[in-house]
């Protein structure tokens, strides 16, 4: 797994896991709404850069094996001549997508439950939900 995935799918099962607690313990959580806001805009754009980053290191790592002349050999086959290093593999696109969507469902529900339990107003969650780019269901902020 990678990195992108590791601490997006973290904090997905995070928020998943604050989702059910009970009120007042949820109420202490809810302190810490801005920082719980603030990690998955941080995994987002973990997630929404990504794709810029893995092009960079892979210009990289493949300049740096053309000017060095860097080979791969068999360890075992005493006859290999080496061949060219082959590019990194990225992280696929649907396991991006799948962790993106992961998060943001996670967090929207995180949402939901802290204004269904009346410990955060309605404008409070639309404007962190919205800052993030998540839409908002209307029927979902009717208590």
């Amino acid at each position: 797994m990678s990195y992108v995935t590791e601490i997006s799918n973290a904090l997905a099962g995070t928020l998943k896991k604050l989702t059910v607690l009970n009120r007042h313990q949820l109420a202490g959580h809810v302190a810490n709404f801005g920082f719980w806001t603030g990690e998955v805009q941080h995994c987002l754009g973990v997630i929404d850069t990504y794709r810029g980053r893995f092009e960079a290191m892979k210009a990289a790592q493949m300049k740096h094996a053309v000017d060095h002349s860097t080979a791969e050999f068999a360890i075992d086959d005493r006859y290999d001549l080496g061949q060219s290093v082959p590019p990194p593999k990225p992280v696929p696109d649907s396991q991006l997508k799948d962790a993106r969507r992961t998060l943001c469902e996670a967090y929207y529900r995180f949402a939901l439950r802290c204004h269904n339990a009346t410990l955060l107003d309605k404008a409070v969650v639309q404007q962190a939900l919205g800052s993030l780019g998540i839409s908002i269901d209307s029927k979902d902020l009717n208590r």
